[in-house]
């Protein structure tokens, strides 16, 4: 399982990585991870310290990035 979750962080952290900046749910659906996976491996990646949550009060919801490594 863990396994898996790590592969599924890797895959988002690309999709990232390609798309700059992405809502909970298109990285949902661009992943090919059941969405509890998914959301697993966003987990895995904010805990590590590597993605921004940004509020997006006109879809009520999240989008996601990843932070600048740099500062």
């Amino acid at each position: 399982m863990e396994e898996r979750i790590g592969s599924t962080a890797g895959e988002v952290w690309h999709l990232l990585s390609e798309k700059d900046e992405m809502t909970v749910t298109a990285i949902l659906k661009e992943v090919d991870a059941s969405p509890s996976i998914a959301y697993m491996a966003i987990g895995w990646l904010s805990r590590e310290g590597k993605l921004e949550f940004i509020e997006d009060e006109k879809r009520r919801g999240y989008r996601v990035r990843l932070k600048d490594e740099t500062k």
